[in-house]
């Protein structure tokens, strides 16, 4: 049996698309973890290991420690060589460890196998391509390969299969590039080529092919919101996104991009997250030195000294899980940098104390019900939904406009076939004090009660009741506060 047959198609990288990324990157670090994929055909997980150790300059070739950790020797071109070679000439005096590529942020620390297509993704978003990730960068390779050589054996060798079978996949390929090159031999008229490629497919299949999927990174509305975050970029003024969990906040401050623009996840642990920014501008060549020492508040002068030179913009995807000790740090970066974050409703309050109410609160709110609709449609596109309406009103009913609750009821069609999914909603943070009180509360009244009970009377049952009552009554009038 053929099981090749219903395998998909790897997809592959076209010239214009690689002419377009290598553009883009003008980062040696970055354009040799491109090329190791690229031209060598390396995993993620096999760059991210890769030792300095492990390229042999004599022999020009890579010892690669494989799935399954079975070792590999890859040849290296030359054309592999020189983005190898620049990218050693260029690594930090911090990088004392063995991997070949280190972490922009923290260079005494390798990079990680997530912070490579994170990086990839960036590179594609800036040259306007469609999303690559290393592995496709691997079936770049391979497929070229193939396409030069013809001989299935090397290919195999090359990819480091163990099985001849997982390699004939690039076959596949190249079969359908040639199907191309006969389809554009084809000289009927423009009427009857179309109908000939229609044909086989049925109406609805038809009618759903033209719903052009959701991209990675794509916003559905937030038009308002976007356009005030620009406008913002442009007169640095201090930002903070404030809604729900699940509304989209962080893929509204991944659409910001600009030349004088820096990101963090979090201020925790603050040294660390702060070495790494002054890393950043070191290397952008805005920090003359770096700072040396152990103490935090060396690396935060030193960004404050930065800060009067120049408008920098700081990106801090959320303040929820910012302490006092960060809140301190952000309120003196917030003097001479931009900084645009988000943060929940129940914890606005430290939006206040870093920039004492210097700054443009932008409110993200759930989708509309056509938006609702706009965004299901979008993120099923590729699957065979009989009444796309009833589907998207199941959507909106459960979801209430929520983008991950939609993507994730819409995940949950994908993997089971379930065409009326349902999702109890993102779970909202709740206010800490309320609960705290509530608890307090019920200490407070079981020790009264369990002194009056030699003795019960009426204050006594009264006692007992509202110990029962009053803490799921206090509860659910928070939890419907919260639901509006």
């Amino acid at each position: 049996m053929n099981t090749m047959k219903n395998r998909p198609l790897p997809k592959v990288m076209t010239a214009s698309e690689e002419e377009a990324l290598l553009s883009v990157i003008d980062n040696e670090r970055d354009r040799a973890a491109i090329g190791l994929g690229r031209w060598a055909g390396l995993r993620a997980h096999e760059i991210a290991t890769l030792e300095v150790g492990d390229i042999d300059v004599d022999l020009l070739i890579l010892r690669v420690k494989g799935k399954g950790g079975k070792h590999a020797e890859v040849a290296i071109s030359n054309r592999l060589w020189d983005m190898l070679d620049q990218a050693i000439r260029k690594r930090p005096l911090q990088a004392t460890h063995e991997f070949f590529l280190w972490d922009k942020r923290n260079p005494e620390k390798g990079i990680k196998r997530q912070a490579l297509n994170k990086m990839l993704a960036g590179y594609c978003q800036k040259a306007g391509i469609r999303h690559v990730t290393v592995h496709m960068l691997r079936h770049s390779f391979l497929t070229n390969y193939f396409r030069e050589i013809g001989d299935l054996g090397k290919v195999q060798k090359a990819a480091r299969h163990s099985k001849i079978e997982t390699t004939t996949i690039y076959t596949h390929l190249t079969t359908e590039d040639q199907r191309k090159d006969l389809n554009a031999l084809d000289h009927r008229s423009w009427i009857k080529r179309k109908w000939s490629k229609m044909r086989p497919k049925v109406i609805p299949d038809f009618i759903r092919s033209r719903q052009k999927p959701i991209s990675i990174g794509e916003i559905v509305g937030r038009t308002s919101e976007i356009s005030r975050l620009r406008t913002n970029l442009a007169n640095h003024a201090h930002s903070v996104l404030i809604g729900e969990r699940g509304l989209g906040k962080k893929t509204l401050l991944e659409s910001l991009v600009g030349v004088d623009l820096y990101r963090l996840e979090s201020l925790s642990p603050a040294r660390e997250n702060l070495v790494g920014l002054c890393t950043q501008l070191h290397l952008d060549g805005l920090l003359e030195e770096m700072p040396k020492g152990r103490s935090t508040r060396i690396f935060e002068q030193a960004l404050m000294e930065a800060g009067k030179a120049g408008k920098f913009t700081l990106v801090i995807e959320s303040l929820s899980e910012v302490n006092k000790s960060g809140i301190t740090i952000l309120r003196k970066l917030a003097k001479y940098w931009t900084i645009f974050t988000s943060i929940e409703p129940s914890q606005k309050s430290k939006a206040g104390e870093i920039f004492f109410g210097n700054f443009d609160e932008i409110p993200v709110k759930s989708l509309s019900k056509q938006e609702t609709y706009e965004l299901a449609r979008k993120a099923s596109a590729d699957l065979s939904i009989p009444d796309q309406k009833a589907y998207c009103q199941n959507i909106f009913a459960h979801s209430e406009g929520n983008p991950q609750a939609i993507l994730e009821m819409v995940d949950i069609t994908r993997r089971t076939g379930e065409l009326y999914p349902t999702h109890s909603g993102v779970m909202k943070v709740l206010p800490a004090t309320p609960l705290l009180s509530m608890f307090m509360m019920m200490a407070v009244l079981s020790r009264y009660s369990a002194s009056s009970l030699s003795k019960p009377d009426l204050k006594v049952y009264v006692t007992l009741v509202l110990f029962g009552l009053m803490p799921p009554i206090v509860l659910d009038r928070i939890l419907k506060l919260k639901g509006k």
